[in-house]
């Protein structure tokens, strides 16, 4: 009888310890995806994150199920324009990998609410886990799409501005870099208006249009144009403030400045800041080694007058 118990349990303990290896050789994010008021005839770019815990190279299958199937597309992280679609991806041992995801919307799609399920599979057993094998895979992790279709179109941008630096030397030409966050619901290309202010007097202002070289800011994505190249040989030297206004067509869409200085006024504000910065960490410095001077002077002393009394 005990011979048939053990042997139960050494069956239950090897059937548990297969099991984790199952559940975690594959993984992505679970949270859904959400989209309001999608436009028809519009591109919508997501990602998804899969993960492989399998100590060798696996291939995972992409599948789009579900009312929008039709609309999705998978594409390797490094195809930026989405040119190419994958239905698998090969990930290295216990690494992530990202996958762009586009939605394309049918022009002719009716308003309302679509959902589905992007999903990663893996099948140990077969050197391919593309959609044709995803009905008789070991493993499938889904992740919740709801798409809601309407014709109200929403314009909402963020952008990150990023000078090159904040002090130029007489005639040093100006390299802004910008990435865009396209929170809306349609591509844009917007321009952009810089314009160079001194003592609140325009100095400089021109509009730099989107480069006809670059493609658009997807829908939900993120996109860095080329560096705008501003000059400044017509700057005197001093303290300048820079105020972008990015435009659709005519439309004020999103304003972003920063300061900067021409000349040696900014440069050497700044070394003068940092002179006093490190005369402050010194002074800092030196308090702190003559109060620990005094405390050990203080304890031989202590240490002296108890030698006498003794």
């Amino acid at each position: 009888m005990k011979k048939i118990i053990l042997s139960a349990l050494l069956l239950l303990a090897l059937c548990f310890s297969a099991l984790p290896s199952q559940v975690l050789a594959i993984g992505q994010i679970t949270e859904p995806i959400k989209i309001d008021t999608a436009l028809r005839g519009q591109e919508i770019v997501s990602k998804i994150t899969v993960l492989n815990s399998e100590k060798k190279a696996s291939v995972i299958g992409l599948v789009a199920e579900g009312q929008i199937a039709d609309w999705t597309k998978f594409y390797a992280k490094e195809d930026t324009e989405f040119q190419n679609p994958i239905t698998e991806l090969t990930v290295p041992a216990g690494l992530y990998a990202d996958v762009g995801v586009l939605f394309k919307i049918p022009s002719d799609t009716a308003n309302g609410k679509y959902t589905g399920e992007l999903s990663v599979v893996y099948n140990p057993t077969q050197e391919s886990s593309s959609a044709e094998t995803a009905s008789t895979v070991a493993q499938k992790i889904s992740r919740t799409v709801e798409i809601t279709v309407s014709d109200q179109e929403v314009v909402s941008l963020e952008a990150s501005v990023i000078p090159d630096k904040f002090d130029y030397a007489p005639g040093e030409p100006m390299s802004i870099r910008i990435i865009y966050d396209n929170k809306s619901n349609i591509t844009l290309t917007p321009s952009v208006q810089v314009k160079i202010k001194q003592d609140d007097k325009t100095v400089y202002n021109v509009i730099y249009p989107y480069p006809e070289t670059e493609p658009v800011v997807r829908s939900m994505s993120l996109y860095e144009i080329a560096p705008l190249t501003v000059p400044t040989a017509s700057l005197s030297e001093g303290d300048f403030l820079a105020e972008l206004t990015f435009l659709k067509g005519d439309q004020n869409i999103l304003e972003k400045n920063f300061s900067f200085s021409v000349g040696s006024k900014g440069i050497v504000k700044g070394a003068m800041f940092t002179k006093l910065k490190d005369s402050k960490v010194l002074l800092a410095i030196i308090i702190l080694v003559l109060a620990v001077a005094a405390v050990i002077g203080l304890a031989r002393k202590k240490s002296d007058r108890s030698s006498t009394v003794s």
